[in-house]
């Protein structure tokens, strides 16, 4: 979504995995792709496709407005349950979110795993309800 964005190119999502694991950014196990690994993903989309990124720790689903206000996007860690908010997670972080937009008690945010679409594009959720998926890490995806 960034890169459509940001440089109008689609690229599939194989080949992101695999521009992005010559990077560190991911390791396979059994032949299945771990999780992100932040530092190598943000040097892989500076060199390759000339995104600025930061990886941003230590924060509260309450700061994401403060990192919206310095960058465009910001790649949030949650639970992947965030697709059915009245659950509560039993962990934080594990999956990754856009967050598009952070105001006053609200987070609008991407999550292209959604299970239907109102999950999936522009989702609109309380601030509060977000930090029970919330991680409190993330990539800033600079401007």
């Amino acid at each position: 979504m960034v890169l459509a964005t940001r440089t109008g190119r689609i690229v599939p999502t194989l080949e992101l995995a695999r521009i992005a694991r010559r990077y560190g950014a991911y390791t396979v196990d059994n032949d299945a792709i771990r999780g992100l690994i932040y530092a190598p993903f943000v040097e892989c989309v500076a060199l390759e496709f000339g995104i600025r990124a930061e990886v941003v720790t230590e924060i509260t689903a309450a700061d994401l407005a403060a990192q919206l206000r310095r960058a465009e996007f910001f790649m949030a860690s949650v639970h992947p349950g965030i697709r059915e908010p009245q659950v509560t997670p039993p962990t934080r972080g594990g999956h990754l979110v856009l967050v598009t937009a952070a105001q006053g008690a609200m987070v609008r945010f991407h999550n292209p795993s959604g299970i239907d679409p109102a999950t999936r594009a522009d989702v609109c959720m309380p601030v509060t309800v977000f930090a029970g998926f919330f991680a409190g890490r993330g990539i800033a995806i600079l401007r």
